[in-house]
């Protein structure tokens, strides 16, 4: 039986590589971005990287993209 999943608002199966990249930080370098310690500096980094990354990608300037959570 095939499985057709319609509800992508309320989660999303994560893509393999997205996976991988993400692993150190589930894992090992969870710190707060905030914070001043090595882990959160670590982790600040990494989202300044995929910041920088993603600007490429749409060609806009880095400082244009927010990253937000959905809170209940």
């Amino acid at each position: 039986m095939n499985l057709y999943y319609f509800d992508n608002a309320a989660t999303t199966k994560l893509d393999n590589e997205v996976l991988k990249e993400m692993l150190p930080f589930l894992n090992n370098e969870f710190g707060n971005a905030s914070s001043i310690y090595k882990l959160g500096k670590n982790s600040k980094n990494a989202i300044e990287k995929a910041r920088e990354k993603i600007s490429k990608i749409l060609n806009c300037d880095s400082s244009e993209i927010y990253f937000t959570s959905r809170r209940y």
